[in-house]
């Protein structure tokens, strides 16, 4: 609005002198039309760059909250595979608890109880 304002005080100024002439009077619209595209290319190159500017902030924004949910994903994947480490050991140690209470072995198979529970304690 501002540049149309000043573009039609600049044609008043010229024109009066000049009597009305058509030349001058074509150019002057040649010039604000020039200006009012050049205007609305500039307005839309903001507003895309406006738009990129939000998608890469929200890209960036999901781009952390993608690395959080990996962070947690591989905290719950080792969890697991530590439990399964663990039931794993577990197992065996309760069949050579199991084994020699079975030969008759009852104070060894207690002290590997023993040091069974003392281990997981530690864990």
């Amino acid at each position: 609005m501002v540049q149309a304002m000043l573009l039609a005080l600049c044609f008043s100024v010229a024109v009066g002198p000049c009597d009305g002439d058509s030349l001058l009077l074509r150019l002057f619209g040649l010039l604000m039309l020039l200006c009012f595209g050049v205007d609305t290319v500039l307005l839309l190159a903001v507003g895309r760059f406006r738009g990129k500017v939000r998608d890469d902030a929200r890209a960036a924004d999901l781009s952390g909250e993608l690395d959080r949910y990996l962070v947690d994903y591989q905290a719950t994947v080792n969890m697991a595979q530590r439990s399964a480490r663990l039931r794993h050991d577990l197992r065996n140690q309760v069949q050579v608890a199991n084994a020699l209470a079975e030969r008759g072995e009852l104070e060894l198979a207690e002290q590997h109880i023993d040091a069974m529970l003392k281990e997981l304690d530690g864990r």
